[in-house]
């Protein structure tokens, strides 16, 4: 088990709406829903439109710090439109991607580089940057059909039914991924059983934070979409013209799924930092789910 994950912490005023006073770090974890709100409305002052946009404004001004590569000033920072979650890019991440990417040097001052590491993506910048980082990391993509020879060497992977043997990963990193799988349990399940003992399953959702169970828009039946909802698609680096499917939004819930699966310390953590431009509009910070095999 990771020992001091995450360092707990929020600095400045924790005055409920009392203006934020820079430079802001949060950094916490929540195993329930009920734990997260108790907190999230005593701390209203982290996410109403004042601070976030002063977080975003010094950005603007200062630049701001990567997890990895350090200092980055201003002019080289991307920042379009208002949903600062998909945004404040530099070198292949988001403001969410650097969160993620705080979590895994947590992991790596603990555990060292020269770890096996699965990711589901292989074509995004991202994954660029986790190449970078893990000598020995693995990328795949869902190419059914003909998208295989759109991508002939790119792998393929569908995460409910990964080719991998038992027990192969030290990590498996998910972005942006759990929500386009018809059967998240069946996910789960094969994230699980790929991983050692004590391995590190993370990554980001558009997580439904007020509820307590998913938002489920399709379904398959009998091999076949069912559309419960209105369809919605997020974009896709492999077929970027029509998106992905989105089947479900996870909930709280999903952590007990991940117990269920037979996950140990699920839990959903909040990261919110001025000074590495992680930050979302609405919450405040990037909500990432960790679990331990």
């Amino acid at each position: 088990m990771l020992q001091s994950f995450p360092p707990e912490g929020i600095n400045g005023s924790t005055l409920p709406g009392e203006r934020q006073k820079l430079p802001l770090e949060v950094w916490r974890s929540f195993a329930d829903k009920a734990s997260f709100d108790e907190w999230f409305f005593a701390n209203s002052h982290l996410w109403i439109p004042d601070t976030i946009e002063s977080i975003v404004s010094a950005v603007r001004r200062n630049g701001l710090v990567d997890p990895f590569l350090g200092n980055i000033s201003p002019e080289n920072i991307k920042i379009e439109g208002g949903n600062y979650r998909e945004t404040i890019y530099f070198a292949g991440a988001k403001s969410r991607g650097r969160a993620l990417l705080h979590l895994l040097k947590s992991i790596i001052l603990q555990k060292g580089a020269d770890l096996a590491v699965y990711g589901s993506e292989a074509v995004s910048e991202f994954s660029e940057r986790l190449r970078k980082l893990f000598p020995a990391y693995v990328g795949s993509e869902y190419l059914p059909g003909v998208m295989r020879e759109k991508f002939p060497s790119v792998r393929h992977e569908d995460v409910q039914f990964l080719s991998f043997a038992s027990n192969s990963f030290d990590i498996v990193i998910s972005c942006e991924v759990l929500e386009h799988i018809p059967f998240i349990d069946l996910a789960l399940l094969e994230t699980k059983r790929v991983l050692r003992d004590g391995g590190i399953f993370l990554g980001t959702v558009p997580f439904a934070l007020g509820s307590a169970t998913s938002t489920v828009k399709a379904r398959m039946w009998d091999g076949e979409v069912q559309y419960l909802m209105e369809p919605e698609y997020h974009g896709n680096p492999v077929d970027p013209t029509v998106g992905s499917l989105v089947f479900e939004i996870p909930g709280w819930n999903l952590l007990e799924q991940m117990k269920s699966a037979g996950f140990r310390d699920a839990k959903i953590h909040f990261i919110m930092s001025s000074t590495m431009g992680i930050v979302a509009p609405g919450t405040g910070g990037i909500l990432c789910f960790v679990a331990q095999a």
